[in-house]
């Protein structure tokens, strides 16, 4: 069966991460997979689960992040100081109907050639 639009970037942002785990991967690789790991505002990200499963609604554009510790921020910072306790995505398929996730974690996928979005930010 052919995937849609939205749960072929599911798969292949799924595979993008993987393939970005391999421990002797070149440094663009590895600069990329830490990018990966913090997504911002504004990121099309996947959440990881739904990556797997090809799921819809967990492929979406970062809208806003909730952090445990109550202050703001727009992007993650994953050194374990800051907590995400919930996640605004606004799915690709329902524009305008953003969704909260809790106990989930996403990663961003770049919209560009790796070093651009790297260089960008």
């Amino acid at each position: 069966m052919p995937l849609n639009k939205t749960q072929l970037i599911a798969v292949l942002g799924n595979e993008l991460w993987t393939s970005s785990l391999n421990p002797h991967a070149a440094w663009v690789t590895a600069e990329l997979r830490e990018r990966m790991k913090r997504p911002r505002i504004g990121d099309l990200v996947v959440e990881f689960s739904a990556g797997q499963r090809g799921d819809a609604d967990g492929v979406g554009w970062l809208r806003a992040i909730e952090f445990a510790d109550g202050a703001g921020g727009d992007s993650v910072n994953i050194d374990g100081r800051r907590v995400v306790d919930a996640w605004m995505v606004e799915p690709i398929d329902k524009p305008g109907q953003p969704i909260r996730w809790s106990n989930a974690t996403f990663f961003a996928i770049p919209l560009q050639n790796a070093r651009q979005w790297l260089a960008a930010g």
